[in-house]
């Protein structure tokens, strides 16, 4: 790969979603990923679901705990994370 664009690029073109799917982003992402990932929810018919980061992050915790909150959120709406 030539960089990390280009790297995350190929990984969600190779998706195959789910019309149940949704895409997790957080608010800071590339503007070229966004497109991407608008791209590959639209042609599935999936979702994205973007995260309000703020910032300064202070910890890597503080990342994994917003996520970890949106999981516990989500769980009764039958989403599943992939591990």
């Amino acid at each position: 790969m030539t960089n990390a664009t280009t790297a995350v690029n190929t990984v969600l073109k190779n998706l195959e979603l789910e019309t149940e799917d949704l895409v997790l982003v957080d608010s800071h992402v590339y503007p070229a990923t966004a497109n991407v990932v608008d791209a590959v929810v639209t042609g599935f018919d999936a979702d994205v679901l973007a995260i309000d980061m703020e910032l300064p992050v202070r910890s890597e915790d503080q990342v994994v705990e917003l996520y970890a909150q949106v999981r516990i959120r989500k769980k009764g709406f039958g989403i599943n994370f992939a591990k």
